[in-house]
């Protein structure tokens, strides 16, 4: 009877042991800041069945997995195991991240981040801003759903530039000129590069439009795609500002003009030549 007493007793310890362990382990793929990833329209999948955890934000940042966005941005990548540093590379960026630095290095220049890459739970993650931006991507934050939406589209310049109904029949202008496209008088007036990699794009429109898009096309056949951002000036024109990051040091070759059509898609109305 003492021995099953015993055993019973002892039953109970390795039960209540094995339950509290259970409950006070944390779930390494739970997804505490509730956020989502979409890349060119799809959603990353993340948690048990992807075999990845979830990003989540620090210090106003989001963090995520650095082999998974890596890899859907079309970047090579390795972690070199010694110095604890990720290295991504494509055609025209070569990115270096380590762990628990605030200094990145892209294309052989040294950037400051807001926060550091960081392993949890044995897994490496890296500011999502960031990296995205560095490869010349376009990241929307939406608080209310608290979504990323990330925009990468790799595309080859257009091989003819129909212009549209209304438009003037010549296609391919010089910075400051003017064009026009259906009821839209625009022009593309410059384009210049920043210390940190910022390349802006300015021009004036007779419209605020919100179906305009400015592509610029760099000699190593990458577009990176910039949406404009309007103000009104005094002579009853609006300004229009359009930026995107580009470490590269390849040059900007040509900037396209696009419009929005009544099927979702955008029509390259006309090129500048730089």
């Amino acid at each position: 009877m003492k021995k099953l007493s015993l055993l019973t007793v002892l039953s109970v310890v390795a039960c209540l042991l094995f339950l509290n362990t259970f409950i006070l382990t944390p779930d390494v793929y739970a997804n505490p800041d509730n956020i989502t990833i979409i890349v060119n329209g799809e959603v990353m999948e993340f948690g048990t069945d992807a075999n990845d955890p979830y990003p989540y934000i620090k210090e106003g940042r989001t963090l995520i997995p650095f082999r998974r966005i890596f890899e859907k941005l079309q970047m090579e990548v390795t972690w070199d195991n010694k110095t604890r540093t990720v290295h991504a590379k494509n055609d025209t960026t070569v990115m270096e991240l380590t762990i628990g630095q605030k200094t990145a290095v892209v294309n052989g220049v040294e950037h400051t981040l807001d926060v550091a890459p960081e392993i949890t739970d044995d897994r490496t993650f890296v500011p999502l801003r960031f990296v995205s931006e560095s490869v010349g991507a376009e990241v929307d934050w939406d608080a209310a759903t608290r979504t990323v939406t990330i925009t990468y589209l790799v595309e080859d310049p257009p091989q003819e530039i129909p212009g549209g109904p209304g438009g003037t029949t010549k296609t391919t202008y010089k910075l400051g000129e003017k064009a026009s496209y259906k009821d839209i008088v625009f022009t593309v007036d410059s384009i210049t590069k920043e210390e940190d990699g910022k390349v802006i794009v300015k021009g004036t429109t007779n419209l605020n439009l919100e179906g305009m898009r400015v592509e610029v096309y760099y000699n190593a056949y990458k577009s990176l795609i910039s949406v404009p951002i309007y103000n009104k000036n005094s002579s009853d024109l609006y300004e229009y500002t359009a930026s995107h990051y580009n470490f590269s040091n390849h040059k900007p070759k040509y900037i396209f003009v696009n419009f929005l059509q009544d099927d979702g898609t955008y029509k390259t109305v006309v090129k500048y030549e730089l």
